[in-house]
């Protein structure tokens, strides 16, 4: 059964995750043209128990993807534009929120290529996501960020094609990341 409807969004919702304790919902949402060159987009953190928004966070680019930290107290979102006839070098933005105040605690912007995925660690310490070349020709590159020093520290490796899934295994020390290539690849964070 439908238990509740959640409106508010002027743009198609892309992704949606609940938080770990399941009081939160949190949306990705935007607009796409017929080019797909994205924007504006939205991120909405809603109350589950009542239905009601708590927080919205307006974007440039449209957001797809959304996570929470394995601790519930932070939530990412990832987005873009991915057609090739986009030009500006801004095509990624990945933004992360303080769950609680609404504080941003972390942006990466002027990405060279749509952040399709994105996971955020138990801790909400990490961040993980597929970053690919101008003109998302490939490869792309699954990297990773130090969120509270707001610095990318390692590139984990490529896919040949766009990727479309990442996630923190539940104690961290993996990620698996898989897309378009049609490979799935774990990689070893320890």
């Amino acid at each position: 059964k439908a238990r509740r409807t959640f409106t508010g969004h002027t743009n198609p919702v892309w992704d949606v995750a609940f938080s770990p304790d399941d009081r939160l919902l949190a949306s990705a949402s935007g607009a796409w043209s017929p080019l797909q060159v994205g924007g504006p987009g939205e991120v909405k953190l809603w109350d589950v128990a009542s239905g009601n928004p708590l927080q919205s966070h307006a974007t440039t680019l449209c957001m797809y993807s959304v996570s929470f930290s394995g601790d519930g107290r932070r939530f990412a979102a990832t987005g873009g534009a991915y057609h090739p006839n986009y030009r500006l070098k801004n095509r990624g933005e990945i933004w992360v929120w303080d769950a609680r105040s609404g504080k941003q605690v972390f942006s990466s912007t002027n990405i060279s290529s749509c952040v399709y995925s994105v996971a955020l660690s138990p801790d909400g310490r990490r961040l993980v996501a597929a970053v690919g070349v101008l003109g998302e020709n490939g490869p792309f590159d699954v990297k990773l960020w130090d969120v509270d020093a707001a610095r990318e520290i390692l590139t984990l490796g490529r896919h040949a094609k766009t990727v479309e899934g990442v996630a923190f295994s539940p104690n961290g020390k993996r990620i698996a990341s898989g897309g378009k290539d049609k490979v799935i690849k774990i990689w070893s964070i320890d």
